[in-house]
């Protein structure tokens, strides 16, 4: 539809006309014979269209060239300009019609939606994905709606989505108005009330479903219009790639990292609930005050002094600034000493008359009655440092000590150029998969802990 407006103002705009097609093709891939036929109904209906395909990294001269063609005036594009590019690298290509694109000129190109019609394609392939682009905007100035079916939007299942999650909410307020004002039965409202969750879920579920169909597709099948699941094509390619890249090493690291974080989180945070709640020692409520302050304290405020300290320690590049900071984590004291708290005095007391000393007590007889807060508590920092990336980000400059969300955020560089859809579905899967089978096997505890903790 937004191809279709375009078209209808470009016939509407008044004025002398400048009609033209400049192609700009770098690496000398295009057809200008093709490329001409397919935009010649933009060209007689007086758009000025620039084709442009460029080396990675080469957008500033996108720039020039719209400033040099007086495409640019008073900081905007040209309304009757059309332009659509392509950089590329060796692997992939980036094929864009320009919507609210802010260049280093400073030139705004209104023209279309961004990212719709390729946001990635093989290198190989980016020729004939530029002609293909630059002939459905043509046949929408032809007052076709192909083109505007192209461009209907980034999430493939966004109106599914959206139909899930208005389903779910009616259904779910019909449900509580129906045992509110009619009495429903209870095996009725029951009924009603699975089926909205079950909706929920299946909103939730939905990309992470999605994201394992698309780790086998090509990349030229994951933004396939209309979007499916399947494909002819599908295959572990994305997989074998980043095992060739060392996913495995990635996720060893991954995994000590976040062990060893959980285990010192455990350790420090029972021994420091444990004595809080238990032992009466001068200074206790200003200790634990200073702990519920540092509770209100963000993470990004101390990251610079805390980076300068690891550099002057030597620690930079190594997993010890990743682990040793879990020693001193102020919400695991506070809610392992909440659970201490519940803990019966009577049953130390007693342990103590048969003769256990502090280390006894603290171990045979408090840590056992406090197994679900442990269990909920180690399942929340495991899963924390294995989705860690700032401190990842920080600290870690080798590449063999990467984690997962490094590596992730590593696979391609910045540039919008170039973006490995397979693999970062492949390396999505691999990070998510780990999580669900730890969780899968301490849910029950995890959930006693959480239920108990609130009661606390």
């Amino acid at each position: 539809m937004r191809a279709l407006l375009l078209a209808l103002a470009l016939l509407l705009w008044a004025g002398p006309s400048r009609a033209e097609l400049v192609v700009v093709d770098e690496p000398g891939a295009l057809n200008d014979a093709a490329m001409a036929e397919a935009a010649a109904p933009l060209v007689a209906a007086g758009a000025r269209v620039l084709v442009a395909y460029l080396e990675r990294g080469r957008v500033p001269d996108l720039n020039r060239l719209l400033a040099d063609r007086g495409l640019v005036e008073g900081g905007r594009l040209d309304p009757k300009a059309v332009v659509v590019f392509a950089s590329r690298d060796d692997r992939f290509a980036f094929i864009r019609v320009g919507s609210d694109w802010q260049g280093p000129l400073g030139a705004t190109v209104p023209v279309l939606r961004a990212n719709a019609l390729a946001p990635g394609v093989e290198a190989g392939d980016a020729p004939a994905a530029l002609l293909r682009t630059v002939a459905l905007l043509s046949g929408a100035a032809g007052g076709e709606d192909a083109a505007g079916a192209a461009l209907a939007g980034a999430d493939p299942f966004r109106s599914m989505r959206t139909g899930l999650i208005v389903a779910a909410a009616l259904l779910g307020l019909a449900t509580l108005l129906a045992v509110r004002r009619f009495g429903l039965s209870e095996g009725a409202a029951r009924v009603g009330i699975y089926v909205t969750l079950g909706g929920l879920a299946l909103y939730s579920i939905l990309p992470f479903v999605w994201m394992g169909f698309a780790s086998f597709k090509p990349l030229s099948e994951i933004f396939a219009q209309p979007p499916s699941l399947l494909s002819e094509n599908m295959g572990p390619a994305a997989y074998l790639r980043v095992w060739d890249d060392g996913i495995a090493r990635i996720v060893a690291n991954t995994f000590v990292v976040a062990a060893a974080f959980t285990a010192v989180t455990l350790a420090t945070a029972a021994m420091a609930g444990y004595g809080f709640a238990k032992y009466d020692f001068p200074g206790r409520r200003l200790l634990f005050r200073l702990v519920l302050l540092f509770l209100l304290v963000p993470g990004a405020v101390t990251l610079i002094p805390t980076f300068f300290i690891m550099t002057r320690l030597g620690w930079v590049d190594t997993v010890l600034p990743l682990v040793v900071p879990a020693a001193a984590n102020a919400y695991a004291i506070f809610f392992m000493r909440q659970y201490m708290m519940a803990v019966p005095d009577e049953l130390i007391d007693a342990a103590r008359i048969d003769g256990c000393g502090d280390w006894g007590v603290f171990w045979r007889i408090v840590l056992p009655l406090v197994t679900p807060g442990l269990v909920a508590l180690g399942l929340i920092s495991f899963m924390a440092m294995w989705n860690n990336y700032l401190s990842a980000l920080v600290y870690l400059r080798t590449p063999e000590l990467w984690t997962l969300p490094l590596y992730q955020m590593n696979l391609t560089s910045f540039v919008v150029n170039a973006r490995p859809w397979p693999e970062w579905m492949a390396v999505g899967v691999v990070s998510v998969v780990p999580t669900l089978l730890v969780y899968a096997l301490f849910q029950r505890r995890f959930a006693e802990g959480i239920a108990a903790g609130a009661v606390k």
